[in-house]
């Protein structure tokens, strides 16, 4: 039996709440989240989503999408039926990036998985940064969502990408994706990185925050100095 990306979502989700209120320091506290779409941002205004060089990401919306590679896109499977794409090809590599500046004690990035795509790469493959300019980390997400994907689908939906959770609640914090696995003279990973094309359709991402039930000092809202990243896994099924 199969476990379909909105269960693993919510499942997710819920671990990391768990794993997070057994963290704080006392119950004086509760955790929150907001969802910030690609185009819209925060509902509050507070967070978006930066782009970088704009001119690389393509916004999409019921509309169309001017220049986007991917087509066939259902926008009512959507966060508020908008995303942006980018497209990275490593005969002319470049930086694309899309970062976030938040305060919270965790991220999570959603997107969306091409399988049909004949006009680039449907390969989504992307670095990772975290309260650093250096790149910490690579994820193949098409490799790593495995069999848990539609495959007979032209696009996936709601699809977890990339998280880290027990973040300090008591400083900000930023997360970058780096789209495509070369151009990166800043990585840690040094110069074995693979240098190749990728795809990119991000929908929303989600912030989880720490809201004090009565005033405390800043100390007893921290969560954790050490950040747990999070990757999709494939799930066990049925025998």
């Amino acid at each position: 039996m199969q476990v379909s990306f909105t269960f693993l979502r919510f499942l997710s989700l819920a671990l990391v709440t768990a794993h997070l209120s057994g963290a704080v320091a006392d119950s004086s506290s509760t955790l929150h989240n907001i969802t910030v779409d690609d185009t819209d941002g925060s509902p509050d205004g507070l967070y978006k989503v930066i782009y970088s060089p704009p001119d690389a990401w393509k916004a999409g919306s019921a509309k169309g999408c001017d220049g986007c590679l991917v087509s066939d896109i259902d926008t009512s499977k959507l966060q508020n039926g908008t995303w942006h794409e980018a497209a990275y090809d490593a005969t002319h590599p470049q930086q694309i990036t899309a970062t976030v500046l938040f305060n919270g004690t965790g991220v999570w990035i959603y997107g969306l998985l091409p399988h049909t795509n004949l006009s680039a790469t449907n390969d989504v493959y992307f670095h990772y940064a975290i309260d650093s300019p250096l790149t910490s980390g690579f994820v193949n997400a098409t490799a790593e969502h495995g069999n848990i994907v539609n495959n007979t689908a032209a696009v996936d939906y709601d699809v977890f990408l990339f998280g880290v959770s027990a973040l300090n609640a008591s400083r900000p914090h930023n997360v970058t994706l780096l789209v495509g696995s070369g151009g990166n003279p800043r990585s840690t990973q040094g110069s074995d990185s693979p240098v190749l094309s990728s795809i990119f359709l991000l929908d929303y991402v989600v912030i989880m925050y720490v809201v004090p039930l009565c005033p405390l000092p800043l100390s007893h809202t921290s969560v954790s100095s050490m950040p747990v990243i999070l990757r999709p896994r494939e799930p066990q099924t049925d025998l």
